[in-house]
């Protein structure tokens, strides 16, 4: 599970550690916890993210994701707006479902899994092998991927 705030530059940084142990690790499954902890620009993209998905399915999402985490300077609503329609989704249609409520849940669900864990910033890891607060590089995270008792990596 990686809680992640668009704007976060440490979790830009972890983004391509992440994709990277992802691709080596086929059947790891990652959860992604928009977790916007950086105000309201950071919280305007997380709930389109989660409207997107919510709409278009979790494929959808990830480009979203992968893309606003890489995108130039700070993620707002002109950046999102932006990236929703280079990937062919109607702004207006994310932004009426935001409206709608669509994805509040899965934040609220979020917030409260984040406050359970003490989770006070971004990037946080937690695995069946421990916690990392903030980025790390691949082995850490790799590391905590595997159950202690088994050593055997979890998969779907």
């Amino acid at each position: 599970v990686e809680f992640q705030d668009y704007n976060c530059g440490y979790c830009r940084r972890a983004h391509p550690v992440v994709a990277s142990l992802k691709e080596t690790m086929p059947d790891l499954q990652l959860v992604l916890m928009e977790t916007p902890v950086l105000g309201d620009d950071s919280a305007f993209t997380a709930k389109a993210a989660l409207a997107l998905k919510a709409l278009k399915g979790v494929d959808a999402y990830r480009e979203f994701s992968n893309a606003m985490m890489s995108v130039q300077g700070k993620a707002n609503a002109a950046t999102t707006i932006r990236t929703l329609a280079a990937f062919g989704h109607d702004p207006e249609e994310i932004a009426a479902a935001v409206q709608e409520g669509a994805g509040a849940e899965d934040l609220e669900k979020a917030k409260r899994l984040a406050a359970a864990l003490s989770a006070t910033g971004t990037p946080y890891f937690v695995g069946p092998g421990g916690i990392i607060r903030g980025a790390a590089p691949a082995d850490r995270l790799q590391a905590i991927t595997t159950a202690p008792e088994t050593g055997e990596p979890v998969s779907n």
